[in-house]
């Protein structure tokens, strides 16, 4: 994980850097988490800066989530309680975004994934029977009634840039990746298609 110990880059450098497109106000603090977050999406990466982060608008607006992305490749980040996970989740939503969602149905198919039965799981939303169903396992961290193809695939990418973390998260929900005979996130199902997706 990265850690940076001098000044974080300025609003305009992100541009500069990464492609990122910085608006409003942003304190040191957060842009240090942004900064970190890019630097470790880039060595998941294998040290290259992903084409997709060219095109993405970020702000920080205070707010219900700790943040949400548009498919016009608009992220909001909530400032309060902001981490390098929640950022590299948003980011993902966006890589998703810029291949028209693709890469989350393809996962979907791959991984033998399927739901949420609209009108079902809308109507008996903690009905677990309609909720999305991961297909072949272990998912990154954990399923509930907000789960889908979206989240699934933006969750596996935050996975793989901090698998550490993703196993911890896993273990916690009870769904821990030996259960499943993978040591390592990167050697499941979901880890080997993200990695794939990073080659191409």
């Amino acid at each position: 994980m990265y850690n940076r110990t001098m000044n974080p880059l300025l609003p305009g450098q992100f541009q500069e850097k990464y492609g990122l497109q910085l608006q409003g106000m942003w304190e040191f603090s957060t842009l240090s988490l942004l900064e970190g977050a890019c630097e470790d999406i880039c060595r998941g990466f294998g040290n290259r800066k992903p084409r997709w982060m060219r095109r993405i608008h970020i702000c920080l607006e205070v707010g219900p989530y700790g943040g949400l992305t548009s498919a016009n490749m608009k992220v909001k980040l909530n400032p309060v309680g902001l981490s390098q996970w929640t950022i590299v989740h948003e980011l993902a939503h966006a890589w998703d975004y810029s291949s028209l969602c693709s890469n989350s149905l393809r996962m979907m198919l791959i991984t033998n994934s399927w739901g949420p039965v609209p009108g079902l799981h809308k109507s008996h939303p903690l009905d677990q029977r309609y909720w999305y169903h991961p297909g072949e396992l272990p998912v990154p961290c954990g399923v509930d009634e907000h789960f889908n193809r979206y989240e699934d695939f933006a969750e596996s990418v935050t996975a793989f840039v901090y698998p550490e973390q993703a196993a911890l998260r896993a273990a916690k929900n009870g769904r821990p990746y030996d259960r499943y005979g993978y040591g390592h996130f990167h050697d499941t199902p979901r880890g080997r298609f993200i990695r794939e997706l990073i080659k191409k």
